[in-house]
C-alpha cells in the first residue's frame, strides 16, 4: 500500500523546445486499436538531435471502467535511431547512502548520475520500479545500476527487462549464479571477474575460498539503524586480510546478500577482531589458501551477484510490474479482480519496438486512469510490439533535458510536485566533447563553428555534418572540417535549429561505429524599423501640424502614413508635412501613427503602429490664434524703409510686433496695423526683413512669422583705375645748356626785327 508524499515544488525552467525535422514524425496508427477511438492535439519536439519527445491526447473507451469515452494526455520519448545503431544508452540508476537505500526525485538522480559520471549527459528519464514507500524506498523488482547487482531477487513483481550495451534487451525473471563475484577494474576502466566470494560474514572463517565480513555481522538490519559501530568478533589469525574503504554497500533483504564496490585501503595479516564503524565505511576479504594473492592495494574492487544466461551480458535491469503488450498483442486484464488494473491513476510505462527502440511513456488520468488495455494499446499506436507497467500514480514522471543543462518536468504531477521515488531510467548519451556555436547572425545568415570542450573526445569523431533545419525540414546540410560554414538566404526573426550529426566509436566496442548527434537553436535577427520621427510644429485652436524628418536615410521607405488624431485620421502619405484642421478649442486629442515601411533590401512591407508604443497627448488652444494678414514694403527714402502690417487678433492675445533685419529686431510695435520703418546705410548688402509677433495667454506663449522680404542692395560702382604718376625731371646740365641756346636765338631774332623797322 502506498502513501502520497508531499514534496516541495520544484522551479521548472520553462523551455520549449523547436519541432524536429520531417523524419522524426511520430507515426500513430489507431486502427488496430478498439479502446482507442483518436488521438489530437500531436506535438514532436527534438532531443538534442539523438530522440523526439511527442505529445499528444488519446481519448480512449475503457469498456471495464465507466463505458465512457476519456482524453489522457500521454506524452513519450523515442530514439531517433536503434540504440544498436546510436550513441543512446538506456540506464537504470538509484540513490542511496553508503549502506542504505535512499529514494530520490527522478530528475534529481538525473543530475547525481551526470556528476558521479563525467561525460555522460541524461537526455530523458521516467521513474522506474515500484518500492517501499513506508521505510528506506527499496525497489521492489529486480536491480541491477550499470553493471552491478543491488538486488537480484524481487519481492514481488511480474519479471524485469534488462538492457544490453549492444541495444538489445531480454525480459523474463533473472537468473543469477548462487556465489557473489569479486571483480577488479582494469586499466581501460572495466571490471573482469577474479573470483567468487564463498562466505559471506561467516560466524567461523573458513580455510577454503573468499570470506566477506560486514557491518551486517553485528547487525543485519539494513533499514533501521545506519550507524552500526562495534567489532566482529573472529579469529583471522593466520589469514590474509583485505580492508576495504568502499563506496556503496547494500544488503538484498531477500537472498540475504550483500553488494559493494570500493577501493583496496590496506592489505594486511589477520587479526583477532574487525573493527566496524559505519562512519569508516569499511569491510574486509579474508583467505588463508591464496585466493586474494592477485590484489593490491589502490585496486578498484566490486562485489556483486552474477548473471547468468540471457541475462549474462545485461548492464541495467529494472523491475516491471505488469506486462501489458506481447508480441504485438495487447494483454487483457479487464478481467483481474486486481483493482490496479483500472485505478484512477497516472501512469508510467515502458515499450520496446520490433527492433529495440525503446519508448518511455507517461499517461495521464483524465476522469478516469487509462487501464492497463488502454495502455497496452496506446503503446502499440506508436509502434510497440512489447510492453510493460512500471510505478505509476503520484510516482509518475517524465522528465527532459531542456536547452540550459537542466531538466523539465513533462508529465503533471498527480501529487503536484515531483515525487522521491525508487529508482529511475535514463536515456544517456555521451558528451560529444563540443557544442555548436552561432556567430555573425544576420536577418538572413549565420556563421556556425564548434567550441571544443574536450579534446581527447572531439578527435575521435568523424563525419561531421550539420543539418539547417526549419518548419520541420531539412533546409540544407553542410561538412564540417575545422573552418566556420554559413547558411544563407534565411528567413529574418524565424527560429532555426542546427544539428551536428557525426560518428564516434562505440560504447562496447571502440572499433565499432555509432552514431550521435548535438543540437542547438538560434534565432535571425528582425527588421529594425527606422523611425521617421514625427513632431508638432504648430498647434492652433482648430488644427495641428506634423512634420516628419527629411534629413533620414530611410525618408523613402515610408509609405501609407495615417495620423490618428482623437477619432479621425488623417492621410499624410508621403508628404513631410501635413495640418490637421477642424479640430475643436480647447480639447485634448490623443495621437499615433500608422504607416508602412517598405525594406530595400527584401521589398518586405512592415506595418507598424506607434499606439501602444506612443501615448501622446495633445490639446487644441483655448484661443484663436492671431495671424498676419498684410505685410509689404510701402516705401524706401532716404535710407529709411517702411512696412505696412496687418494683424487678425480676436482674443487680443498679440504681445509684440517686431520687424527683424538680417536676424536682429530694428522696431517694434504693440499695434495690430499700421506701418513699422527702420533706418540703414547701407546700401550695398541685402536686407532680409520678416514680421514677426509674439502672442500670450493662459501660460500659452507663442510666435508667428512672416516669410521673408528681401530689400536688393545696390550695385557698388566700379572703382577708378589706378594711374601710376610720372616722375619729374630735373634739370640736368645738357637741359640748362639748351635752354640757353634757345634764349639767345630768341634774342637774336627780336634783334633783327628791331633792325628791318
Amino acid at each position: 500500500m502506498k502513501k502520497i508524499i508531499i514534496s516541495l515544488m520544484l522551479l521548472i525552467v520553462s523551455i520549449m523546445f523547436l519541432s524536429s525535422i520531417n523524419t522524426f514524425n511520430a507515426s500513430i496508427n489507431v486502427s488496430d486499436n478498439d479502446a482507442i477511438k483518436n488521438y489530437e492535439n500531436l506535438e514532436i519536439k527534438n532531443l538534442h538531435g539523438v530522440a523526439t519527445l511527442s505529445k499528444a491526447t488519446f481519448n480512449t473507451y475503457n469498456g471495464g471502467a465507466k463505458n465512457k469515452l476519456d482524453g489522457h494526455v500521454t506524452s513519450w520519448v523515442e530514439p531517433i535511431l536503434p540504440i544498436k545503431d546510436s550513441d543512446v544508452r538506456v540506464v537504470c540508476y538509484s540513490s542511496g547512502t553508503a549502506t542504505n537505500w535512499k529514494g530520490g526525485r527522478p530528475s534529481e538522480l538525473a543530475s547525481v548520475f551526470e556528476k558521479e559520471h563525467p561525460g555522460w549527459i541524461v537526455i530523458a528519464g521516467i521513474n522506474g520500479d515500484f518500492f517501499n514507500i513506508d521505510d528506506n524506498c527499496e525497489p521492489c523488482g529486480t536491480f541491477m545500476q550499470e553493471g552491478m547487482f543491488l538486488k537480484s531477487y524481487p519481492d514481488f513483481s511480474e519479471g524485469a527487462i534488462g538492457f544490453k550495451n549492444d541495444g538489445s534487451y531480454v525480459y523474463g525473471f533473472t537468473e543469477s549464479e548462487t556465489n557473489e563475484i569479486l571483480q577488479i577494474k582494469n586499466n581501460e576502466g572495466i571490471y573482469e571477474k577474479l573470483a567468487d566470494v564463498n562466505f559471506i560474514d561467516p560466524k567461523t572463517p573458513n580455510e577454503n575460498g573468499i570470506n566477506l565480513f560486514t557491518r551486517f555481522s553485528i547487525f543485519n538490519d539494513a533499514y533501521t539503524n545506519n550507524n552500526v559501530k562495534g567489532t566482529i568478533n573472529v579469529d583471522l589469525t593466520g589469514y590474509k586480510l583485505i580492508k576495504i574503504k568502499y563506496e556503496l554497500q547494500r544488503y538484498d533483504r531477500d537472498l540475504e546478500r550483500i553488494y559493494l564496490d570500493g577501493t583496496i585501503e590496506e592489505i594486511m595479516d589477520g587479526t583477532n577482531g574487525l573493527s566496524i564503524d559505519d562512519k569508516d565505511q569499511y569491510s574486509y576479504l579474508a583467505s588463508k589458501d591464496g585466493s586474494l594473492d592477485m590484489l593490491n592495494k589502490g585496486q578498484i574492487i566490486k562485489i556483486t551477484a552474477s548473471p547468468k544466461g540471457v541475462w549474462s551480458d545485461c548492464d541495467n535491469i529494472i523491475g516491471v510490474f505488469g506486462h501489458i503488450l506481447e508480441n504485438g498483442n495487447v494483454l487483457d486484464h479487464t478481467d483481474s479482480f486486481f483493482d490496479y488494473v483500472n485505478c484512477v491513476k497516472n501512469r508510467t510505462v515502458i515499450g520496446m519496438k520490433e527492433d529495440g527502440t525503446p519508448i518511455i511513456m507517461t499517461i495521464e488520468k483524465h476522469s478516469y486512469g487509462a487501464s492497463y488495455l488502454e495502455a497496452g494499446q496506446i503503446l502499440r499506436s506508436v509502434g510497440c510490439t512489447n510492453g510493460y507497467l512500471l510505478d505509476g500514480g503520484g510516482s509518475s514522471c517524465l522528465f527532459v533535458r531542456n536547452d540550459y543543462g537542466s531538466f523539465t518536468l513533462i508529465n503533471t504531477q498527480q501529487d503536484g510536485s515531483e515525487r522521491r521515488d525508487g529508482n529511475a531510467v535514463f536515456f544517456v548519451i555521451r558528451d560529444p566533447g563540443f557544442t555548436l556555436k552561432t556567430s555573425n547572425i544576420t536577418r538572413t545568415s549565420v556563421e556556425v563553428d564548434v567550441d571544443i570542450k574536450n579534446k581527447d573526445i572531439y578527435n575521435k569523431l568523424s563525419n561531421i555534418q550539420i543539418d539547417l533545419v526549419k518548419d520541420n525540414k531539412i533546409i540544407e546540410t553542410k561538412p564540417y572540417n575545422l573552418e566556420p560554414v554559413t547558411f544563407k538566404n534565411l528567413t529574418e526573426e524565424t527560429d532555426y535549429e542546427l544539428i551536428a550529426k557525426f560518428d564516434m566509436p562505440s560504447y562496447e566496442k571502440a572499433k565499432k561505429s555509432v552514431q550521435s548527434s548535438t543540437r542547438s537553436v538560434f534565432t535571425t535577427s528582425s527588421f529594425v524599423y527606422p523611425d521617421p520621427l514625427f513632431k508638432v510644429t504648430n498647434i492652433t485652436d482648430t488644427s495641428v501640424t506634423i512634420e516628419r524628418s527629411k534629413d533620414i536615410d530611410e525618408a523613402s521607405w515610408f509609405n501609407n502614413i495615417v495620423i490618428h488624431l482623437g477619432d479621425s485620421t488623417y492621410n499624410m502619405g508621403k508628404e513631410f508635412t501635413y495640418t490637421c484642421n477642424e479640430l475643436f478649442a480647447d480639447t485634448e486629442y490623443e495621437l499615433f501613427y500608422t504607416y508602412d515601411i517598405i525594406d530595400p533590401e527584401t521589398l518586405n512591407t512592415y506595418h507598424v503602429s506607434t499606439e501602444k508604443e506612443i501615448n501622446d497627448k495633445i490639446k487644441t488652444l483655448a484661443f484663436k490664434v492671431p495671424t498676419i494678414d498684410e505685410f509689404k514694403l510701402s516705401s524706401s527714402n532716404n535710407n529709411v524703409y517702411s512696412f505696412d502690417y496687418k494683424i487678425s487678433d480676436s482674443d487680443r492675445v498679440v504681445k509684440n510686433v517686431k520687424l527683424v533685419v538680417n536676424g536682429n529686431v530694428v522696431a517694434s510695435s504693440t499695434s495690430r496695423r499700421g506701418s513699422i520703418e527702420f533706418n540703414d546705410t547701407d546700401l550695398y548688402n541685402d536686407k532680409l526683413c520678416k514680421l514677426v509677433i509674439e502672442y500670450e495667454k493662459d501660460d500659452v506663449k507663442g510666435e508667428i512669422e512672416t516669410e521673408i522680404i528681401t530689400i536688393k542692395a545696390l550695385e557698388k560702382p566700379a572703382p577708378t583705375p589706378d594711374v601710376e604718376p610720372q616722375p619729374k625731371k630735373k634739370c640736368g646740365k645738357k637741359s640748362a645748356e639748351l635752354f640757353i641756346s634757345l634764349l639767345s636765338l630768341s634774342t637774336l631774332l627780336m634783334f633783327i626785327i628791331r633792325k628791318k623797322h
